[in-house]
């Protein structure tokens, strides 16, 4: 009976690791983050969801990146020492939270959320957070609140 046990258990153990997705996107951050400091604008244009790309084409070009998303492309400056990240992924979308200090030493999160656009991630929106102190930091994934 313990075989069995056994047995069935690596069974369920490997059909949940065939169906689950290995994706993390704090490394897709931190390549959007090199490509802003490099000013790489095609490659972060790129690693935008649809939404965003479209509408930055319609009023101005990729050379406008930073006019038209000053947030996004001033977000290689707002962290100058990163503590911990949280993720929380689904199958359609998924919300990284990055704590860490500003350049005044101040708390500071930024949260991420990203959708799922032909199998690849992409940014779709972005809230950076200051807090009082860093026991405000938040401890999971939380996904930036919507204006």
């Amino acid at each position: 009976m313990k075989n069995i046990v056994l047995v069935l258990g690596i069974i369920l153990l490997n059909s949940c690791a065939a169906i689950s997705e290995n994706v993390a996107l704090y490394p897709i951050y931190k390549s959007f983050i090199s490509s802003l400091g490099e000013k790489e604008h095609k490659k972060s244009f790129e690693m935008l969801s649809s939404k965003n790309q479209n509408n930055l084409l319609k009023s101005s070009s990729i050379k406008q990146f930073s006019n038209h998303y000053p947030v996004l492309s001033s977000l290689n400056t707002v962290l100058l020492k990163e503590i911990e990240h949280f993720e929380n992924i689904s199958s359609k979308n998924g919300c990284l939270t990055v704590n860490g200090f500003d350049s005044s030493k101040e708390p500071t999160s930024i949260n991420l959320e990203f959708i799922k656009e032909n199998n690849k991630w992409k940014l779709d929106y972005t809230q950076i957070m200051y807090h009082g102190s860093n026991k405000e930091f938040p401890i999971i994934a939380t996904c930036p609140a919507r204006l």
